[in-house]
């Protein structure tokens, strides 16, 4: 029978226990308040769908691909998919940082863990630079130059 995994942490002291629930505190208000207008911030932002269409088209120009694989149905695909991969990436900085604006400074409190969002989703645009995608999109939309055919684009 496997065994259980150890938790991650355990209180120490009263002192600690009551840091903890300080911080649970300060995260349900936070998610009372965040709560409070979403629907009215979705409307307007409307960045989940858009990610979502780019995504779903990026699958389909991958399936068309697969079906029939060429320097066009390739060109197309990689495109689609770094179309794709540079909206997500923005809209994760994005979110992250907005998760600060209606939150307020005590966001950043390491103790509640919320910077860490941010911190994956920029650590995850740096390592693979959507500023090169924007190029290779441009130059395939604008002149029909094929992006290079490697795992970077």
């Amino acid at each position: 029978m496997p065994s259980l995994p150890e938790p991650a942490h355990v209180i120490a002291d009263d002192t600690e226990a009551l840091k903890v629930a300080e911080a649970l505190k300060v995260a349900e208000a936070l998610t009372e308040e965040f709560r409070t207008g979403a629907a009215e911030r979705d409307a307007r932002r409307r960045l989940p769908r858009a990610e979502e269409a780019l995504l779903s088209a990026a699958a389909r120009a991958v399936d068309t691909a697969r079906g029939r694989l060429d320097a066009a149905t390739a060109a197309e695909a990689s495109i689609a998919v770094a179309a794709a991969k540079v909206a997500a990436a923005n809209a994760a900085v994005e979110t992250g940082s907005s998760l600060f604006e209606v939150s307020g400074t005590r966001s950043a409190l390491d103790a509640l863990g919320l910077h860490r969002h941010w911190r994956d989703a920029r650590t995850h645009t740096l390592h693979d630079p959507a500023r090169w995608k924007v190029q290779h999109i441009g130059r395939y939309v604008l002149n029909g130059t094929k992006p290079p055919r490697h795992g970077l684009l």
